[in-house]
C-alpha cells in the first residue's frame, strides 16, 4: 500500500480543484467538532451530522472488539456533493491508490479538521475491486483515513445491482435507487460525485450522476467534465 503521491499537493494548489475555493465562499462555514457529531450520533440521529466544515449521514454503525477493550464506529458519508473537480491531474491510466483525488482527501481536505478532531478518524484498509462490468483492474488495497466509495459499496448502501444491466452496451445502473444515490450541492441543485472505482478502461473513473443513475463507464479522470466528491470517512465514537 502507497503513501499518497508526492507531486499531487502542487497540482491542488495550482487549483486542480476548480470552483472549491468558489463555492466554499458563498456559504458560511461553521466548524463543528467530533463531540458535537458524536453527541447527535448517541441520539440517533442520522442525517445532516455536523463535523469539520460539513454536514454527514450515516451510512453504517460497527461495533469494534479488540481484545479486552469494546467501542464503536460509524461509516460517515457527506450529505453533499461538493468541490467541482478531476479525478486525477493527468488524463493517463490511474487507480484509486496513485491518484491525486486520493492524495488530496487525505492531505488538504484531512487537514480541514483540527489535529483533536483528527484523531477520532480512524484509518481504514480498503479494498479496490474491480469494475463488477468491465473487469478494470482496481488497484491495491490502500489505507485511508478518508476516501470516496466504490461502486460496490453504492450498490451496498443505496441499491442497485449489476444485474440490472443486460447488456454491455449499457453502460449505466438506471433503477428504482436512482433516488435514493442522487446528492444536492449546498445550493440544493442535484450534482454528481465521483466514486473510486474504475470505469471501463483504466483512465476512467466511475461515478453517479446528478440523476442518481450509476455510470459504469466512467468520465475520463482528466477531461474537460468535472464532478462533485462526497467524501467518506469512520468515525470513531469511543
Amino acid at each position: 500500500m502507497n503513501e499518497y503521491p508526492n507531486d499531487a499537493a502542487e497540482f491542488f494548489l495550482r487549483g486542480g480543484f476548480p470552483g472549491g475555493q468558489e463555492e466554499a465562499s458563498e456559504r458560511e462555514l461553521q466548524y463543528a467538532g467530533a463531540e458535537v457529531a458524536i453527541e447527535k450520533i448517541h441520539k440517533g440521529e442520522t442525517r445532516n451530522i455536523p463535523f469539520g466544515k460539513h454536514t454527514w449521514r450515516v451510512l453504517s454503525h460497527y461495533k469494534l472488539h479488540y481484545k479486552n477493550e469494546q467501542g464503536e464506529c460509524v461509516l460517515l458519508l457527506a450529505e453533499h456533493s461538493f468541490d467541482d473537480c478531476h479525478y486525477h491531474a493527468l488524463s493517463k491510466k490511474v487507480t484509486w491508490e496513485s491518484s491525486y483525488m486520493r492524495q488530496h482527501l487525505n492531505t488538504v481536505f484531512l487537514n480541514e479538521f483540527d489535529a483533536y478532531d483528527q484523531e477520532y478518524i480512524l484509518p481504514t484498509r480498503n479494498d479496490n475491486p474491480a469494475n463488477p462490468w468491465f473487469g478494470t483492474d482496481g488497484g491495491n488495497d490502500t489505507l485511508d483515513r478518508v476516501f470516496l466509495l466504490s461502486i460496490q459499496e453504492v450498490f451496498h448502501y443505496f441499491g442497485g445491482s449489476r444485474k440490472k444491466v443486460i447488456k454491455k452496451s449499457d453502460h449505466w445502473i438506471d433503477d428504482r435507487h436512482n433516488v435514493n444515490r442522487i446528492a444536492t450541492d449546498y445550493d440544493g441543485m442535484a450534482k454528481g460525485w465521483w466514486l473510486r472505482s474504475p470505469g471501463r478502461a483504466g483512465n476512467l473513473a466511475a461515478c453517479v450522476c446528478e440523476d442518481g443513475r450509476l455510470w459504469l463507464n466512467g468520465w475520463g479522470v482528466r477531461c474537460s467534465l468535472v464532478s462533485g466528491i462526497r467524501p467518506a470517512l469512520w468515525l470513531n465514537l469511543s
